[in-house]
Formats: C-alpha cells, sequence, structure tokens
C-alpha cells in the first residue's frame, strides 16, 4: 500500500498477502519473496508453528493411532501392540504380532467399535474389542479404508485393489478390483463423501456403490504428472492432494488448483506427507533448502523452514509427526524441540513505480519482540536493530531499488506492519 503527502511519500506493507514463490522477486506488490516462522492471517507477524517432544507414548514406537470406541491410544513396538488401561498401566493387545511402521484403521463392523491393525510386514488383525483375528491377506499393506462396511486394501506394488467381506474384515476376496495397465500401483485409498478414492501413481479413480454391478469406477485426475499419494487429506468438505503439476482441492464436482505461490517451493521429487489439524492442511515436504512444514487454512498458507518433519498424522484433537525417528507434537510456540525457530520476513525488491533514484528518509516500527530490520538498496543491506522500545529508525539512504526484511530469532513473535517515508529525488 502506497499513499503520498506534499513531499514525502509512503510505504506500507500488507502482511495478510503471505508469500508468493512463483513470481520474480522484482514487483510491486506485498506478497513476500520469502517467509518462514511467522503466522500473518490477522495482518501482524506472529510466532508460527514448531515441534515440541510427544508425550503420548514410549520413544521408538512404530506406529500410533486411537482406537475409536474409549479414546484408548494404542502404539506399536518390539512387534507388539500396546495400549494404557484405566489404571494407566501399560498393556499388550494379546494375538497380535507386528513388524515395521504399524497403522490402525477404525470401523463399525456388525454394529459394534472395532479397529484393523496392519503393519509394513503384510499382517493384518481385527481387533473386535474383546480378541484379535489374523486375516487371509499377507501381502506387504500401504493402505487401509473402511468403505461400505467392508475393508478395502491396498498392497505394494500391486495394481489389484482388495477388500473384504460385508462386516468380516479378516476374509477378503482374492481377485479384488483389477487396475493392471491403468496407472501404475495403488498407493492410497481415501473414502470421503459417498466413494472411495484410489490414488495410484498417475491417475485417481472415485469407486461409488452399484446396485446393479458391485463398484463402478470412474477417473477423477489424469493429468501425466506423479501424483504423491501421503498428501491426498480430506479436510472437512474437501480433498487436497499434490502432483508433479501443483495442489488440487476436490469438493465432490471439479479439480480446483491451490496452494500456487507455495508450490514453486516444492521439490515434489522428494515426497510428502499432510494431515488436516484445527480446520487446516498441513503438509510436510522437501525443498531445495531443506524441509518445510506448510500449514494452509484455505486464505493463507503460512511456513516454517528447516525443522526436520517427517510424516503427520492426528490423534484425537493433537498434530503429531515423526522427526529423524522421533515422535513430536506440533504446536504453535516458534520452536523446534526447545530451540527457537528462525523467523524471516522479505519483501520484493520496488522501485516504487518510478525509476528515478528514491531516498529512504526513515521507517516507523510497532514490535514487541527483538528484530533485525534491514534495508536494501540497489543490493546493499543496511541493518538496523529493533525492540518494542523502537517507534522510529532514521537514516538517508538513496537508491532506484529497494527491499526490505524482518528477522527474529527469539521464540515469541509480534511485528506489526511498518511504515517507510521516501522522497522522490
Amino acid at each position: 500500500m502506497k499513499y503520498s503527502g506534499r513531499k514525502k511519500l509512503y510505504f506500507k506493507p500488507d502482511f495478510t498477502k503471505g508469500v508468493d514463490y512463483g513470481r520474480s522477486e522484482y514487483r510491486q506488490d506485498d506478497a513476500a519473496v520469502d517467509l518462514s516462522g511467522f503466522d500473518y492471517a490477522d495482518g501482524s507477524l506472529r510466532t508460527g508453528y514448531g515441534i515440541v517432544a510427544g508425550d503420548l507414548v514410549e520413544s521408538g514406537s512404530k506406529g500410533v493411532w486411537m482406537y475409536r470406541k474409549d479414546d484408548t491410544v494404542m502404539w506399536a513396538k518390539d512387534g507388539v501392540v500396546k495400549y494404557t488401561d484405566a489404571d494407566g498401566n501399560t498393556q499388550i493387545l494379546g494375538g497380535i504380532s507386528v513388524s515395521g511402521q504399524t497403522y490402525g484403521v477404525n470401523l463399525k463392523a456388525k454394529g459394534k467399535d472395532t479397529i484393523v491393525i496392519y503393519s509394513e510386514n503384510g499382517t493384518v488383525y481385527w481387533w473386535d474389542g474383546e480378541k484379535a483375528h489374523a486375516s487371509t491377506l499377507t501381502e506387504p499393506i500401504v493402505s487401509v479404508e473402511a468403505f461400505d462396511s467392508r475393508i478395502f486394501v491396498a498392497v505394494k506394488g500391486d495394481e489389484r485393489l482388495f477388500y473384504s467381506s460385508p462386516y468380516n474384515p479378516v476374509n477378503f476376496t482374492e481377485e479384488g478390483l483389477d487396475m493392471s495397465g491403468e496407472q501404475g500401483a495403488i498407493n492410497k485409498i481415501i473414502a470421503f463423501r459417498d466413494g472411495l478414492y484410489m490414488f495410484m501413481d498417475y491417475a485417481v479413480y472415485r469407486i461409488t456403490k452399484s446396485e446393479s454391478y458391485g463398484y463402478g469406477v470412474n477417473k477423477l485426475y489424469l493429468e501425466g504428472g506423479k501424483i504423491y499419494a501421503d498428501t491426498a487429506c480430506v479436510c472437512g468438505n474437501t480433498m487436497i492432494f499434490m502432483t508433479d503439476s501443483g495442489f488440487y482441492s476436490f469438493g465432490g464436482s471439479a479439480l480446483k488448483p491451490v496452494m500456487k505461490e507455495i508450490f514453486p517451493l516444492i521439490d515434489s521429487s522428494q515426497g510428502a506427507s499432510a494431515a488436516y489439524h484445527d480446520g487446516k492442511y498441513f503438509l510436510s515436504a522437501k525443498t531445495t533448502e531443506g524441509t518445510v512444514l506448510v500449514c494452509y487454512d484455505f486464505e493463507h498458507a503460512t511456513l516454517t523452514k528447516n525443522i526436520g518433519v517427517g510424516r503427520l498424522f492426528c490423534i484425537g484433537d493433537r498434530l503429531f509427526c515423526y522427526t529423524n525417528s522421533m515422535l513430536g507434537e506440533v504446536v504453535k510456540n516458534g520452536s523446534y524441540y526447545g530451540n527457537p525457530i528462525p523467523k524471516r520476513w522479505v519483501s520484493p525488491t520496488m522501485d516504487f513505480g518510478t525509476s528515478r533514484l528514491k531516498c529512504i528518509r526513515s521507517v516507523w516500527l510497532s514490535v514487541e519482540c527483538p528484530i533485525t530490520f534491514t534495508v536494501s538498496v540497489d543490493g546493499v543491506k543496511h541493518e538496523f536493530v529493533a525492540d518494542q522500545n523502537t517507534t522510529e529508525i532514521r537514516m538517508n539512504l538513496r537508491g532506484k531499488r529497494i527491499s526490505f526484511s524482518i528477522f527474529a530469532s527469539g521464540l515469541e513473535a509480534l511485528v506489526h506492519p511498518f511504515t517507510v517515508c521516501y522522497s522522490v529525488v
């Protein structure tokens, strides 16, 4: 935003414009060219998301989930599944043997809350609330979902989708739905609205129940780019996933590109992980600079870079992640396991609408944390230290192309939009 007085001109950024990595740094708007560690949704730069040590289960666990019947937290470790009883004691779920990463999927079967437990070694069990039942399926599993009173299973590297008998999650069909020759392997399945969505390497299919011939299969997405199934996530009334060409949302009728300003930063070849939490889409991904945690509230996308976030998942109303084999929890505290996360905002390089020489006279600030405020004039950086006692920084800097940046290194951050006073020479 820019407005003028008699001889003095003023510039004040609009932080709500967020960041845009898809355009040149030389432009005349308010979207930052780099932004990390700050939440900006309300118009000020505030403390963003970080990671704290997860206190939910034992360290070294290979999977955590919640049993819906009584909100019991279960986890896999040392080849068995454990849980905490009503007295706070750790117990072992009998009759189950697992290895590698292990998952649990809740299922309503025969009027009871039950859970399907499966692991990377191909074992699948159905816990009916009293005892475990081993399934007839033994191949390595990549995804499980409950749909139409059945359990649907995607097997690693297979182009068939297997499903169980109705209300019997341990008895699977031998042939399954054959998708061979279509678009690669089946990597993830998600129940959404009235269908089951199957994410393959290069296509998304919707499976619906048909009264006349069992199940019908229809293509939803087929653009030729690779699909990253671990980013597919139901977010209330919509679903979001990432491909080689960008992020898409789907509400039931048509695909819509989203997060276009963020996608150029993402190195999609490295894969990613996503979860829906607190009404927001969270993404953990790789970039050319390292890792990034993205929080998208369907209007703004905030980022926290270089914090080593791995697979994201929710337990109840909390968001967890695996970071270098450690269980962590995503919270808005501005730190990574107790260490402050560096926070920065960088404006585009601007000429304020004229190629003539400009003189930057002063900057008015309103901050509630220590910051370093930098003014770059024709590529030369001038740094100023400020805190809550600083209201004005006077300067006399001349140049044609100007940019501004804010850096905060503490845990807590609050920076309101600044105002620049300048004149055209």
